[in-house]
Order: C-alpha cells, then sequence, then structure tokens
C-alpha cells in the first residue's frame, strides 16, 4: 500500500496511510467490529495512569507487562498491519495511549525504543489528533492530523532528528487511543555511534522542546 502522504528528507522517513486498517480483504470482521476497535481497546486493556516524559494527563497500556493476556488479539492485528504496509515485521511489542478528551496530551520526547533498519508503527482509533513533530536543530514543525484507523510509520533516523508530541487540542474533541507497535531496544543494535548521538543531543532537544514550549503558551495567551 501507497502512503496517503510522507515526509522524506535529510531527518529520515516519516509516512501516513489513511483508513488503512482494516484491509476487509483479510480480515474476516463485520463492519461493526471494525468501527467498534476503539471500544474493544477502551473497555479491553488494562489502563493506569502512569507518569512518562514528566505526563500525568492520559491514561496507558504497556504490553510489555500484560501483552499474554491479549497475544492472539494482536497477533492478527499485527498480521494484517503487515499485510497493508508491505512489511515482513513490525514488532511484536506492544504500547498504548487512551486520550479521554481534548485536553489529555503527551509531553515532548523522542522513542528509545526503536532500532537501527526498524520502524514506529502507530494506528490511532477513535477521534483525530494532531500529531506534531518538531526538527530540533531549525525548530520547524510538521504536523500530522491522525483520523480513526489512521497509521503512521517512522524510522530511527526521523526519530532521531525530530522530537513528537500530542498536545491539548482546541479543535479536536472526544476520545482517542493511539497503539504502537515496535521491537524491543537493543543497545548493541544501536552501536557506539548512534549511542554517542542520543547523549550528546538530548541536551540540544531540551532547549528546543524549551522553545516550543514557550512559542505555544504565547499563542495560547493571545487566544484567550
Amino acid at each position: 500500500m501507497k502512503p496517503s502522504f510522507e515526509f522524506n528528507n535529510e531527518l529520515g522517513r516519516l509516512c501516513l496511510y489513511r483508513k488503512a486498517y482494516v484491509d476487509r480483504e483479510t480480515v474476516t470482521e463485520s463492519d461493526r467490529e471494525v468501527v467498534n476497535m476503539f471500544e474493544k481497546l477502551r473497555d479491553t486493556l488494562e489502563w493506569k495512569r502512569n507518569s512518562m516524559h514528566g505526563n500525568h494527563d492520559r491514561m496507558t497500556w504497556d504490553g510489555r507487562k500484560s501483552a499474554n493476556k491479549h497475544k492472539e488479539f494482536f497477533s492478527d492485528m499485527k498480521k494484517n498491519i503487515e499485510h497493508v504496509l508491505g512489511v515482513e515485521d513490525i514488532g511484536n511489542n506492544n504500547f498504548a495511549n487512551y486520550y479521554k478528551n481534548e485536553g489529555n496530551r503527551t509531553f515532548w520526547h523522542r522513542d528509545y525504543d526503536i532500532n537501527p533498519d526498524d520502524l514506529v508503527t502507530m494506528v490511532s482509533f477513535g477521534s483525530p489528533r494532531i500529531l506534531t513533530f518538531v526538527d530540533y536543530r531549525t525548530d520547524k514543525v510538521y504536523e500530522v492530523e491522525l483520523g480513526d484507523r489512521d497509521i503512521v510509520t517512522f524510522d530511527f533516523n526521523w526519530n532521531m532528528n525530530t522530537f513528537h508530541a500530542v498536545e491539548k487540542s482546541r479543535k479536536h474533541e472526544g476520545e482517542r487511543i493511539s497503539l504502537q507497535f515496535f521491537n524491543l531496544h537493543c543497545p548493541k543494535k544501536w552501536g557506539k555511534e548512534n549511542l554517542k548521538k542520543w547523549r550528546e543531543t538530548e541536551p540540544i532537544k531540551k532547549q528546543a522542546v524549551s522553545r516550543r514550549r514557550s512559542k505555544v503558551n504565547k499563542k495560547r495567551k493571545k487566544s484567550c
């Protein structure tokens, strides 16, 4: 399946696939079940409010701690997404965020779970929200609106060169769940050069995050 659009530049590659989940030719679920995938995840997973990236807003579910309870369910989802994207393996580990309303958010961060040559794959269910990436060297902003059943992928380089968040929204209302597939972080796969780059760029990233927060706060005050 070709992406609906993509960013492919010196930062890395990010692709968006609109309404990509579910491929009805390979999945036997009824339309009713597809529509209710958000409700299935919301009502089935063991949601907890954990502090992550300094954030207490949204609920999370960590598949590394309870994936065996839902092994068959996520195995079917994984095969379906791999078929749609035309890739061999999107990873056996899962993490999910549950946004109860437009005020829930994730703070600015980079993902530490992605290995070189791997992709982070995220599927969105429910109400739309904006996923924002920022180039921490230039402050250039890349925004992706994720709707129900949209899939977004990004590679190791994109993750290394940007930071991202789902900010509070005044435009979008309603509940949303984002489900992530990945392989566990492996220091050996990263290698010394990538680990060094990560450590060296963390202070630069934090400064860029501070600039972004300041800019957003000023914009909110003006609109009040």
